[in-house]
């Protein structure tokens, strides 16, 4: 068993795949294939190429009949010419000859454009730092200059504000005299260009972040926060494209903020139902505390509501005058043995608004 052609980390990255169609057309694997067999042959081609490594098949039938979209007793069948020439290396996965020359040769371009890339910003580097030293030594502040870097040559052209009048330097032939000016000579910053950077995959909202989603968005409670983080992050990541890239990620998170919905309120009361700590929060921030032993979330959520409505204080007792009918009220409704969902509201919110037990109003006279 053969070992890989080439690395298993190798990626088409954008390059194209490009067939020879006399070799294609001329070999024999196309003349056994029948006319049903033929589109599927190149449909496999371009699978190999989008796979990782490059070129390469998976070495299960289950898995290329998936990718071509069939059943795999449909693919078996055609297996004996649709992979004919395809080799199993030692890495497991199936490798054929045309395809790996086109890897190889995409890897030898690969290497090309990185080294002319290289040369290019080596020859930018040095071409503008020759510039910087004709411009600060010749040149004043009042000048504008077009400085241009080809292959071979940079050429600075210096206009002076005052006469207009454009003056061409190549690099290695300075002025034989500066420019004048009115102004004193000043040496110009070399300063690098601001460049942006992509989201990280695992990125993590900071505590700041968070804390400054919650002060910015009144009604999101930390739950929300926590979610609209992860659909930030999902969408930075997925984005492809030069708007991918970010100066300052804390600016685009707070942008994110400011555009994202307030959670929908109800009675304007905000979101602190939306989770049990959200109403411990609020239950404190209104004097009602914790739920009582026993006492249901609803009867609990109505105390807490009561005592919003009340500007912010628990609500007072009601009048002993009044017991008796709450008395008689509450114990109607429990005689109701339809346990049905209205009745439990129904006597929750009645015990909230006495701010006691059912037994402690039926002692009240």
């Amino acid at each position: 068993m053969q070992e890989p052609p080439y690395p298993a980390e190798t990626k088409a990255g954008g390059f194209r795949l490009e067939l020879d169609c006399d070799r294609l057309f001329q070999s024999d694997t196309w003349a056994l294939a029948n006319p049903q067999q033929r589109p599927i042959l190149l449909m496999l081609l371009a699978i190999a190429w989008t796979q990782k490594p490059c070129g390469s098949l998976p070495g299960e039938d289950l898995l290329i009949s998936a990718r071509l979209g069939q059943s795999l007793s449909e693919f078996q069948e055609h297996s004996p010419v649709l992979l004919r020439g395809w080799i199993k290396a030692t890495d497991g996965r199936l490798y054929h000859p045309v395809m790996t020359d086109l890897v190889l040769g995409m890897i030898d371009r690969k290497l090309g454009a990185t080294q002319r890339k290289q040369a290019q910003r080596v020859r930018e580097r040095t071409a503008l730092g020759q510039a910087a030293d004709i411009i600060s030594n010749g040149t004043h502040a009042n000048v504008t200059r077009d400085i241009r870097v080809t292959d071979n040559t940079t050429t600075i052209t210096n206009t002076n504000m005052n006469t207009k009048v454009p003056i061409s330097t190549e690099i290695g032939n300075p002025p034989s005299k500066p420019i004048s000016s009115s102004s004193p000579p000043q040496r110009e910053e070399k300063r690098g260009p601001n460049r942006g950077s992509r989201l990280l995959v695992d990125w993590q909202l900071p505590n700041e972040w968070e804390k400054w989603a919650m002060e910015h968005q009144q009604t999101w409670t930390v739950e929300h926060v926590s979610a609209e983080a992860d659909k930030f992050r999902d969408y930075w990541v997925a984005k492809s494209g030069k708007d991918a890239t970010k100066l300052d990620w804390f600016a685009t998170w707070r942008n994110w903020v400011r555009n994202a919905a307030a959670l929908k309120t109800v009675g304007g009361h905000g979101a602190w139902w939306a989770s049990d700590a959200a109403k411990l929060v609020k239950a404190n921030e209104v004097g009602v505390g914790p739920a009582r032993p026993g006492e249901h979330d609803s009867a609990w959520e109505a105390r807490i509501r009561e005592a919003i409505d009340n500007g912010g204080r628990r609500p007072a007792r009601i009048p002993s005058s009044s017991a008796p009918v709450i008395r008689e009220s509450i114990e109607q409704i429990e005689r109701d043995n339809s346990g049905s969902v209205l009745k439990d509201a129904a006597l929750a919110q009645l015990k909230a608004i006495t701010g006691a037990r059912s037994g402690d109003i039926r002692r009240t006279h």
